[in-house]
């Protein structure tokens, strides 16, 4: 399913990731070269990189 998250660089709704539920996209929080997978958003074109771990609820 895709979901829509927050650009870390503008803080507008413009990341469009497609995850399988029960996971959450992570953007911030580690060093910049930790995140393997990257998206353009929608917003402000640029490159924002994430990472796609299991939500612990």
């Amino acid at each position: 399913m895709v979901k829509i998250y927050e650009c870390p660089a503008c803080h507008n709704k413009g990341i469009k990731v497609e995850i399988n539920k029960g996971y959450k996209v992570v953007t911030t929080g580690r060093p910049m070269k930790d995140f393997p997978s990257v998206v353009l958003c929608t917003v402000c074109k640029r490159k924002i990189k994430y990472d796609v771990v299991k939500d612990e609820k």
